[in-house]
């Protein structure tokens, strides 16, 4: 059965290798024709009114098997590989804004979302269950093991052994020194004396150089592979029990089967190298000293560690795992929270920070409302807020509230007691990138600035900023001037980058002064 697959401009894809490369946060067209069922991994997939079977990702990476049954029972198989956008952020990246977060926030578990769910939304953040954010990682962490497997360390050790003399080829000078030291030896070197010895000839000591791979390093990264399988192996495991108490069945299943592909997949290069012969145990000091010295091993002990955190686990629990586990989107979210303090308390010297309620961030179902961190100077109070509830128009109160349906920001950054009275502004974090996506998140952004209303500072919000992890070709939304003139724009913000206009811009809708006295001080 011939099956083609189109993208969203309708240009067919030519499979490489039998496998058909998409991108993530695509929607594509797929032509089988005959074709009884059309299945992505747990997925089955209908046919739209124009013929055709519609496979819409989310924001997901890595394989996915397309299954094509036909009426007499047969069933064609078609791989997947789900490609990153370019302009999103890379494995490297992905992993210091991992790194950053749990430097951040103790005990944080991170995850990404199904290859067919999410989207922007105007709910702020979500915190849905039974996400890894380790398994985009996978690809990396093999191709860090290949590495240390194709080009490995070897160790030379010195080997002692007794020879007799007809077996030597080749004397050094220490062997030689040592038949110098015994004449009962030396005799048998003449050979016409020797014809005439009685006994056997004797053995002489001899010292080689043995190359062994059987390295305390080598024995740590079995050790380390070992921990990463058998984590895996658990997780998946525990998500296929865990399967049977939430709606999502088959997301949980596939999740499943992806964490136990990925032990298999790792398994498997382990027991075909020469690190099956490795007796494992932990890392040694003469270990540490080369997984930290040696880039192409520290890279993957780097990786590997992840998967062996204790917060890379779903235990059991009455009610739910223990890991506090969220989507791709909601981990950014939280990493432009933390992001955001550390770039103000920078623009801010002399202010006293502190933080409210940031356990609420690793609630599993919780969305997190309630935490903040709160600056001080003397009468100045500034406070950013993560995801705080406005009630809706019918169910509002005295406080801030929605002048439709109910909404939640991601951030809300507010100034009390400043030159130009008491502000607030909103951020808006999407993970997200393109032009077509960050119009998208864009909408959230006018929704905001419209909707929302907080009496106690003025009412609307003086500016509204979507945040997301890197630019596209519409460079107004970018622009200082731009944001300036219409209150709302768009900041690329992520991991290693500075986002120099941010806090300037910050600055200017709130009134914000650049220097300020603290009569306190």
């Amino acid at each position: 059965m011939t099956v083609k697959i189109a993208d969203f401009r309708g240009v067919l894809l030519a499979p490489a290798n039998g496998v058909f490369l998409v991108e993530e946060a695509r929607t594509y067209q797929v032509t089988a024709p005959g074709a009884h069922e059309v299945w992505l991994g747990d997925r089955r997939l209908h046919r739209n009114p124009t013929g055709h079977y519609e496979v819409v990702l989310g924001h997901h990476v890595g394989s996915l098997d397309l299954q094509v049954a036909t009426s007499d029972g047969s069933v064609a198989r078609h791989r997947l590989d789900v490609r990153p956008r370019s302009s999103k952020l890379s494995p490297m990246l992905w992993l210091k804004l991992l790194e950053d977060l749990e430097g951040a926030l103790a005990g944080l578990s991170v995850g990404v979302e199904g290859p067919t769910r999410g989207a922007v939304g105007t709910d702020g953040v979500a915190a849905p269950l039974l996400v890894s954010a380790l398994l985009p990682l996978v690809p990396a962490l093999v191709a860090a093991l290949r590495a240390i497997i194709d080009d490995p360390r070897q160790i030379d050790r010195e080997h002692h052994d007794e020879r007799r003399l007809r077996d030597c080829r080749r004397i050094d000078p220490s062997t030689l020194a040592w038949i110098g030291r015994h004449p009962e030896v030396a005799r048998w070197l003449d050979g016409w004396r020797a014809a005439e010895l009685v006994g056997e000839p004797p053995r002489i000591p001899v010292h080689s150089a043995i190359h062994t791979l059987d390295h305390s390093v080598h024995r740590a990264i079995a050790w380390l592979t070992d921990r990463v399988v058998a984590g895996l192996m658990a997780v998946a495991d525990r998500l296929d029990e865990v399967a049977k108490r939430v709606d999502d069945t088959a997301w949980c299943h596939g999740r499943a089967t992806r964490a136990r592909s990925a032990a298999l997949r790792i398994r498997g290069l382990r027991d075909r190298s020469w690190l099956r012969d490795v007796t494992p145990e932990p890392p040694s000091e003469a270990a540490l000293l080369v997984l930290a010295d040696d880039p192409t091993y520290a890279r993957y002990h780097r990786l590997a560690r992840r998967f062996t955190s204790p917060a890379f686990r779903l235990a059991d629990a009455p009610h739910e795992p223990g890991a506090a586990v969220r989507p791709s989107f909601s981990l950014y979210e939280l990493w432009c929270f933390f992001a955001l303090r550390e770039r103000l308390r920078a623009a801010l010297p002399g202010w006293r920070w502190s933080s409210v309620a940031l356990a609420k961030l690793l609630t599993l179902t919780g969305s997190g409302s309630g935490a903040a961190f709160i600056a001080q100077h003397g009468a100045l109070r500034l406070r950013i807020d993560f995801n705080p509830t406005f009630p809706s128009f019918y169910c509002r109160r005295d406080g801030p509230h929605s002048l439709s349906g109910e909404r939640r920001p991601d951030l809300v950054v507010s100034l009390d007691g400043g030159p130009l009275g008491d502000r607030w502004i909103i951020l808006d974090a999407k993970y997200r990138a393109g032009r077509e996506n960050l119009a998208q998140g864009l909408t959230s952004v006018h929704i905001y600035r419209d909707a929302l209303v907080d009496p106690a500072r003025g009412g609307r919000c003086v500016g509204a900023m979507l945040l997301a992890p890197s630019r596209c070709d519409v460079d107004e939304w970018f622009d200082p001037a731009w944001q300036l003139k219409h209150g709302l724009g768009i900041t690329a913000l992520a991991p290693d980058t500075d986002a120099p206009h941010l806090v300037p811009w910050i600055r200017s809708r709130l009134g914000l002064p650049y220097a300020v006295s603290d009569p306190q001080s």
